[in-house]
């Protein structure tokens, strides 16, 4: 589930928790796998 923020520190507050431009990449990931 954290593939499309490996390796892009940009996506994460806190090296954990991931910003709002994290969600939306984490949403379109997993909307693509369920399709």
């Amino acid at each position: 589930m954290w593939e499309p923020l490996r390796d892009n520190a940009g996506l994460l507050v806190d090296g954990l928790h991931p910003t709002a431009e994290g969600h939306q990449a984490l949403h379109r990931h997993l909307y693509a796998l369920g399709r």
